[in-house]
């Protein structure tokens, strides 16, 4: 059971950003959602009652995925002073380090 919801999730997920790129934030609908996402619209309603739930969602995948990235990242970085590097703190602009706890 858990596993159909999170997949219909994704798949919700994944159609809104493909409408969201192409018709804006702002005028996509959640009737839009369904054919895509290949789920009801009940579906949708039950995951995301309203759209700042579901672009909560998708920011939150967004820097999840983003957080990976940077993860890798660190990790093919060798050195300690790579890794300060890496993060900005001896580049003189302290304010863009990015913190990520392992």
């Amino acid at each position: 059971m858990w596993k159909d919801s999170e997949q219909i999730s994704e798949r919700i997920l994944n159609a809104a950003e493909v409408l969201i790129q192409k018709q804006g934030a702002l005028t996509f609908n959640f009737t839009d959602l369904c054919k895509p996402a290949k789920t009801s619209m009940r579906n949708v309603y039950r995951m995301f009652p309203d759209r700042q739930s579901l672009f909560v969602a998708l920011a939150t995948r967004r820097l999840r995925n983003l957080n990976r990235c940077l993860l890798s990242l660190n990790q093919a970085i060798e050195s300690p002073q790579e890794q300060v590097l890496s993060h900005g703190l001896l580049s003189g602009r302290p304010h863009e380090c990015v913190l990520i706890r392992h």
